[in-house]
């Protein structure tokens, strides 16, 4: 059930996504600084060739902070859940932030976010 989203990857990332691949379930999680080991980089850079995989190939790559710690390909919906609910609560922590430094309540900092997306599609 693994999808391989190989075309238009750096030969970086393709060595990632092998090595990911064989991280199936949480059980089976790779930390950041294994991976970074496994590839040859930092972990600075391996987390950011997870980012892209992520966020440009639709890698359908999960982590966990809580041990074993690291990314993986999830193989439940309960992994899926949980991960969809880790990265809801980061952004919520993130937006929290932001409407604080702005000093705006949360709704309205999302619905300033909403106006400068579509402004944004527009352009």
């Amino acid at each position: 059930m693994v999808p391989a989203p190989e075309r238009g990857m750096t030969i970086l990332e393709q060595h990632a996504y092998a090595i990911l691949v064989r991280h199936q379930g949480r059980g089976q999680a790779i930390g950041a600084g294994e991976l970074a080991r496994a590839i040859g980089v930092t972990e600075r850079v391996a987390r950011q060739v997870v980012k892209t995989l992520i966020e440009q190939h639709s890698a359908p790559i999960a982590s966990s902070p809580h041990p074993p710690a690291g990314y993986y390909l999830p193989e439940t919906l309960e992994e899926i859940r949980d991960t969809l609910e880790s990265l809801k609560g980061r952004a919520l922590s993130i937006l929290t932030r932001m409407a604080r430094l702005r000093r705006v309540a949360l709704p309205e900092l999302l619905g300033q976010l909403q106006m400068e997306i579509e402004r944004d599609d527009a352009a």
